[in-house]
């Protein structure tokens, strides 16, 4: 579908199959809806057709005389509480009643069914039953709601076969909802019950019966107002372009006409990626006609994306369009182009000083042709330089308010893929041999390198090997049962067009064993292969089609084999001279991401060997396009600023005759406009909304004198959050402490890294032990070896929208982790020696488990001091965990709160909720941390953890709902408060030295007795254990610091303007 409408042309429709993500109130119109109240002086009998909207009268009818259908009412019914009317089905002795009516039209995705209904009693003695059941137009109940005499609970039957809720039996009203989330997902409700499954047809009527059993007026079954409401027809939403890449910024566009927000004054924009995570609002620019606009900048790893719109369109308040509870979503692919364009400094949007009139852009450019042009959108400064791999701009003049810097520069036609290769006649190869995560080539990732049993890698070299496709070449063995196999990752996805080339060959091959390639997606499934089974006559391919014979038969002088991607589903292989067609095998990620070659069983000797040699890939021409990257500087507003000077008698008198009371001022002196730094002249003065005068008498030797201004600090706070953008930064949880069966873990690492994923984590860390090797070998050469990459394990971060974190757990001694390196080390002879040795890597350590080793219950002890000193010697050691295990060792909290109190002064530690997952049933989901990033990248994780900026959670429960949500944190240094906007929660405790210090959303540093150094919030739910806090913020007093002759309690003044 295209849209053409005021100009805009050849944009194509996203669809949407998401249900369920925003709210349940949405603009509707009702489509159909009767009530008894339309029957008091007719009656109600079959073929009775009042109310609008259905398709047709009623049908009532019964099993006998003893059951029928009736309007009831208070007066002749005194257990009726539905109203003062309802529509009544009495059943007497096992007999039946029905009332059945037919929609106009089947009920479609969005639409929502809604009835009171009333039962009373049931009998048991034949498990009779009352109820309503959507059919299909054959009269199959496609949902049913209902209840069986004798049972605890009401149940339901749709697709699946019929269940108990939690729902127990009540004489009272239900309000009944039955929302069609989608073609085959409802979600019902009655009362306090939600519960959603699934349904085979589209209904088409409504039944109500009642088989009670018993006589008498006690056995009733009552409904009123039965209706069905059908979501207004939708607006009309495109993506721009229409088949976006994870490096594209995208404008949204939205046609309300004929919408639920048709006539809005203002729309805004609910986004989200990957499954509605970290959805942001966005207001949107009205383009004229009912049509709206917004940019969106897609972040790194993202593979799909979600909206909907709002807007105010009555008194009522916010109207909610999304596509008739299906939402848009659009598919995000990898990026086509090698080409990157990256600003770094500054690293986000941030403020600046009213004094900062210019500021210096720098970042990073790859694959990019000609030169970048920047513009300074704001000011209109512009100019054009080197699209180089480093640049930079200076003097980038800011005006008061926001500036908005965008740089943009065209990509080269490579593909992230071209000229990837690598051959095993490398010198690094020939030198060391075949290693874990060696690279001598290009364009490729890490070698990994797996074994199970009996088998190994090696650099075959000569005929001795019974090597011929090339003078070296990467070798594989394997006998007795084992496997050996190598993996590596492409640069980016396999694009259509692209050819992967290699040299393969096999020697002999055991009846059952296997040796061959395969391409793979990003969680392991296989999508291709090229094998040769021992005991088969011919090689096989494996593709949608199981072990296809290719007719070449067995051979040992290898081949030279090519594999082109020819769409998104179909391939060409070549081997030799010979040429297979294909489709690869379907599954939900069909991106190449991953090359396997193994030998599984092949045999022992030489003779068995498995050869790979001459890796590359032709890429394929991208067409040139324009990538962008921006950044937003808000400069301060100053106070303006009118200041005289005056001079007599030989006195130098410079007076500001108004001036603000937010802000202190200053008088500097310079010799000279050019050079020279600006010195403070005398203490400041705060505004007092009249006049202020400075006496200049003693500067005869300075030409130059400035009034600046600096707004008023009593406190200073060093708040960790301070350069988050509440509106732009997304929160994600991270699961930093985590143990699979490479060491003693319960799970293989691709099951925990999918529990983890399940559970809504984006960030996960594999920290198995240094000392113990897969499925706890003590003894395992590899035992220090990182769970890294994550392709060795089945698992491809990207295809999950997930960061993945290198780790190890140093667990000889204290235990600590190391992130960001592959440092291991069984043997360490103290703990100083590996933190060192992680520092050289460029790596960051925590502390695990601090209580276990202050409490005195392990054999290893540590005091206080000693975790002082270490903090003291090593700043690339960040934090402690204070919460490991769900909470196995209370005393974490009590050694982070002493370790504060010592050390808030020199250094603040960060403290973190881990895991520390041995076990998925019972350890996984209860603790994490949740970073504060703008994207989700490796560089922008390590600042968090490094900078603080960041949450740790708890609960006993995992992945539990209630834990609160920290929506934004504000500090003011003039008044001396922190303030924490926060949701689901029930209070909010400041600790400050281990005690609580306040109670309340906010606390004013002013109002507590005896406060310590620091201060620090735990945010508690509404119900159960779970608890979410925050970073130490730094707290002094600036009359404390000045009298203490402290100089890092905050900036002089300098000037912000004057004359």
């Amino acid at each position: 579908m295209t849209m053409r409408r005021n100009g805009i042309a050849g944009m194509v429709l996203a669809g949407g199959i998401l249900a369920g993500s925003l709210p349940a109130a949405r603009a509707g119109e009702i489509a159909a809806v009767d009530a008894a109240a339309n029957y008091l002086e007719t009656g109600w009998a079959s073929g009775s057709d009042r109310g609008v909207g259905w398709g047709g009268g009623w049908t009532v009818a019964s099993s006998s005389s003893s059951a029928g259908g009736f309007i009831a009412n208070p007066a002749n019914n005194v257990r009726l509480v539905l109203g003062s009317q309802a529509f009544g089905l009495w059943a007497d002795n096992g007999q039946l009643a029905e009332a059945v009516r037919a929609f106009a039209e089947p009920m479609e995705t969005g639409d929502v069914f809604q009835v009171r209904l009333q039962n009373l009693n049931v009998s048991s003695t034949r498990s009779q039953s009352v109820g309503l059941a959507l059919r299909d137009a054959a009269g199959n109940a496609v949902i049913q709601f209902y209840y069986n005499g004798g049972q605890s609970y009401y149940r339901v039957s749709d697709a699946a076969a019929g269940r108990a809720t939690t729902m127990p039996w009540t004489d009272q009203t239900l309000e009944m909802e039955i929302r069609l989330l989608s073609a085959t997902r409802y979600r019902l409700t009655a009362n306090a019950l939600t519960l959603e499954g699934d349904y085979a047809a589209a209904p088409t009527q409504i039944r109500f019966w009642n088989w009670s059993g018993w006589g008498g007026g006690d056995n009733d079954f009552f409904f009123d107002e039965p209706t069905l409401v059908r979501p207004r027809a939708p607006g009309v939403s495109v993506v721009v372009p229409a088949a976006p890449q994870e490096c594209d910024e995208l404008e949204i566009w939205y046609d309300a006409a004929g919408g639920p927000l048709a006539g809005a004054s203002a729309v805004t924009l609910h986004a989200g990626r990957n499954g509605w995570r970290n959805p942001q609002d966005y207001s949107m620019e009205p383009q004229g006609d009912g049509l709206w606009r917004a940019r969106y900048p897609l972040r790194q790893r993202s593979f799909s994306l979600q909206w909907a719109f709002c807007g105010d369109v009555s008194e009522a308040g916010r109207t909610w369009d999304n596509n008739r509870e299906q939402d848009w979503q659009v598919a995000v692919a990898p990026c086509a182009s090698a080409g990157r364009l990256a600003i770094d400094d500054p690293p986000w949007n941030q403020g600046a000083s009213n004094r900062t009139s210019t500021v210096r852009v720098s970042g990073r450019a790859e694959h990019l042709q000609g030169e970048l042009h920047w513009r300074n959108e704001t000011t209109g400064q512009e100019g054009w330089i080197p699209a180089t791999t480093n640049w930079s701009v200076s003097g980038v003049a800011l005006d008061e308010g926001t500036n908005v810097f965008r740089i943009v520069g065209t990509t080269t036609t490579n593909s992230p893929n071209q000229g990837a290769r690598d051959c095993a006649t490398n010198a690094l190869y020939r030198t060391d041999g075949w290693q874990w995560r060696q690279n001598g080539g290009q364009g490729w990732g890490e070698w990994a390198l797996n074994t199970n049993g009996e088998g190994g890698h090696f650099i075959g070299a000569d005929a001795s090997t019974n090597l011929s496709i090339n003078p070296y070449a990467w070798g594989l063995y394997s006998l007795n049962g084992g496997l050996s196999e190598a993996i590596r990752r492409l640069n980016a996805p396999l694009a259509v067009g692209e050819t992967i080339r290699l040299k393969f060959q096999n020697n002999y091959v055991e009846s059952g064993g296997s040796v061959g390639f395969g391409l793979r997606n990003g969680q392991d499934e296989r999508l291709f292969s090229f094998a040769f089974v021992g005991g088969a006559a011919n090689y096989y391919i494996n593709d949608d089609v199981a072990n296809r014979d290719t007719g070449m038969p067995w051979r040992r002088t290898g081949f030279e084999l090519a594999f082109t991607l020819t769409s998104p589903t179909t391939y060409c292989f070549e081997a030799d001279a010979q040429t297979f067609v294909g489709t690869v095998n379907p599954t939900a990620d069909n991106q190449i991401r991953v090359l396997r070659f193994w030998s599984d069983a092949a045999g022992a000797g030489s003779g068995h060997d498995a050869f790979l040699a001459d890796l590359r890939v032709d890429g394929v021409a991208t067409p040139s396009r324009e990538i962008a990257a921006q950044r937003t500087i808000v400069r301060t507003p100053g106070p303006e600023i009118r200041a005289d000077a005056f001079a007599t008698n030989g006195h130098i008198r410079v007076e500001v005759p108004t001036t603000d009371a937010d802000f202190e001022y200053g008088l500097y002196v310079a010799p000279s406009l050019t050079e020279g730094a600006w010195s403070a002249l005398g203490a400041g003065q705060r505004g007092n909304a009249g006049a202020i005068a400075f006496d200049a008498t003693n500067v005869a030797d300075s030409l130059f004198l400035v009034v600046g201004a600096e707004p008023v600090r009593n406190w200073s706070i060093q708040n960790p959050y301070v350069a988050v953008d509440w509106e732009e930064f997304e929160q994600h949880k991270a699961a930093l402490h985590v143990h699979t069966t490479m060491s003693d873990g319960g799970g293989a690492p691709s099951a925990a890294i999918d529990r983890y994923v399940e559970f809504g984590y984006t960030i996960v860390a594999i920290t198995d032990h240094d000392t113990q090797g897969p499925y706890n070998d003590l003894n395992h050469p590899n035992r220090a070896r990182t769970t890294w990459p994550w392709e060795a394990f089945g698992r491809v971060p990207e295809t999950l929208g997930v960061l993945a974190v290198e780790g190890n757990e140093i667990s000889h001694l204290a235990h600590h982790n190391s992130y960001f390196c592959d440092y291991g080390n069984p043997e360490i002879a103290s703990e100083a020696e590996s933190l060192e040795a992680i520092a050289a890597k460029g790596g960051v350590a925590i502390m695990n488990h601090p209580g276990r080793y202050t409490s005195g219950e392990d054999a290893i002890v540590r005091d206080v001091d000693w975790y002082v000193q270490m903090f003291r010697t090593y700043p690339h050691l960040v934090g402690i965990e204070v919460y490991n295990q769900i909470d196995r060792f209370p005393g974490d909290r009590a050694t982070w709160d002493a370790l504060l109190t010592e050390l808030i002064d020199e250094r603040p530690v960060w403290g973190l909720s881990n895991d520390d997952m041995h076990n998925m049933d019972s350890q996984l989901g209860c603790n994490g941390d949740v970073m504060l990033v703008p994207e989700l990248s490796e560089a922008w994780m390590r600042r968090a953890l490094v900078d603080g900026t960041f949450f740790f959670f708890h609960s006993s429960l995992p992945n539990d709902a209630a834990v609160p949500t920290i929506q934004a944190i504000c500090a003011s240094e003039a008044d001396g408060t922190i303030a924490i906007q926060a949701s689901d929660h029930d209070r909010i405790e400041w600790i400050s030295e281990g005690r609580v210090a306040c109670t309340g959303d906010e606390i004013r540093l002013d109002d507590v007795a005896n406060l310590g150094g620091y201060v620090r919030a735990m945010v508690y739910a509404t119900a159960g254990d779970a608890v979410i806090g925050t970073q130490p913020f730094r707290v002094v007093r600036i009359e404390d610091a000045k009298r203490r002759g402290g100089s890092n309690a905050g900036g002089a003044l300098t000037p912000a303007g004057g004359k």
